[in-house]
């Protein structure tokens, strides 16, 4: 993306575009009628109805489909409902609905994550792009298809307690204690998302 969306915030949005996969179809009325789709609109009503259409396409043609059920307070658009953010649902991936949403920082994504994995949805980020203050810099784009919610959550709380600031707010087995997981497992966890966001931001320097 080359331009930054209107916003009245004091702060810069974070946009980014996740995989969810809910615990079962009750979790997404449209995942109860297909694996795979494209072209997608959903919207779910006070009363929990959830509407949604689709285009499903084989190898040899694209059908239209339209999905109208009652939905549980934990499927995947409630959770999304109770934040105040703007999202969209991009398509359906072999099980995984993609969302694009954008919220005030990387703290209210870190708490969305939480909120879905609480739910019983396994969750991917994808797709990270953060926009600047100053709607006239250019913005930075990360892809993050390969970082899991666990990473995520490990990356979180490091840059939260000051893991990378000189000297050290918090040490490694501070944070595999306050994540209740070996000091090896948080330390591979940080080291697979540094692997993949810095050489990133190498080549967009």
């Amino acid at each position: 993306m080359s331009s930054t969306p209107p916003s009245t915030s004091a702060t810069a949005p974070l946009q980014a575009t996740i995989a969810v996969e809910p615990r079962s179809a009750v979790g997404s009325a449209l995942l109860s009628e297909t694996r795979d789709a494209v072209s997608v609109s959903q919207n779910r009503s006070p009363d929990g109805t959830c509407r949604s259409t689709a285009t499903v396409c084989t190898d040899e043609t694209c059908e239209p489909l339209y999905v109208e059920q009652q939905t549980p307070n934990t499927c995947v658009c409630s959770v999304l409902d109770a934040f105040d953010c703007v999202y969209s649902i991009d398509a359906v991936e072999h099980g995984n609905l993609v969302v694009t949403v954008t919220l005030e920082d990387r703290h209210q994504l870190s708490a969305l994550i939480e909120r879905l994995t609480d739910s019983g949805a396994s969750v991917t980020l994808r797709h990270l792009t953060t926009f600047s203050d100053d709607s006239t810099t250019t913005t930075t784009e990360l892809e993050t298809s390969t970082i899991t919610a666990k990473q995520w959550e490990a990356i979180e709380l490091a840059v939260e307690l000051d893991y990378y600031e000189q000297p050290r707010g918090v040490t490694l087995a501070e944070l595999a204690d306050r994540l209740e997981i070996s000091v090896s497992a948080v330390s591979q966890r940080l080291t697979a998302v540094e692997s993949t966001v810095i050489p990133a931001l190498v080549d967009q320097s």
